[in-house]
Formats: C-alpha cells, sequence, structure tokens
C-alpha cells in the first residue's frame, strides 16, 4: 500500500506576505507546521488506527519522525467559501 502524506499550502493566500519579502518567515512557519502535524498524528494513534508501521514503511522508514512530510507550494487552489 502506498503511503504519501503532503502538506499543501496555497500560495495566494501567502502570496501578500511573500511578494513583501518575507518569504523565508513564510516557508520557516509552514515547516514547522509539517513538523507539528506528525507528531500530533502520532500522540493520537492515527497510524496505529490505520494499521501504518511507519518505522518500517518504505516512505517513512529513512526518515526523522518529525520530517515525515512533503511541503509542496500550490498557486490559487479552490477554496470553499466561508459562508457555506
Amino acid at each position: 500500500m502506498e503511503v504519501r502524506r503532503t502538506i499543501l499550502w496555497n500560495t495566494s493566500m501567502g502570496s501578500v506576505c511573500m511578494s513583501h519579502g518575507h518569504y523565508e518567515v513564510v516557508l520557516a512557519e509552514i515547516e514547522k507546521i509539517a513538523k507539528i502535524i506528525p507528531l500530533c498524528l502520532q500522540a493520537g494513534d492515527f497510524y496505529v488506527k490505520k494499521g501504518i508501521d511507519h518505522q518500517s514503511h518504505p516512505r517513512y522508514k529513512d526518515k526523522e519522525s518529525l520530517d515525515m512530510f512533503d511541503v509542496l507550494f500550490q498557486d490559487d487552489l479552490p477554496q470553499q467559501p466561508s459562508e457555506s
């Protein structure tokens, strides 16, 4: 079973910060989130409940537990309106 975990960041949300030279700050915050999420998943036994042995799984076995997610930037992801 192929398992891939990815953090997507909608760059239209961060484009104002990134266009004013704050790219490094925005990227640092995204990387923090990418490290917190695996900890939360482990603490909530997500991997156990899904039957994923992340310590021996080929996708994760060579990664540190705090570096399990890829961070991808995607422009203009469709957003659900806040009133819906």
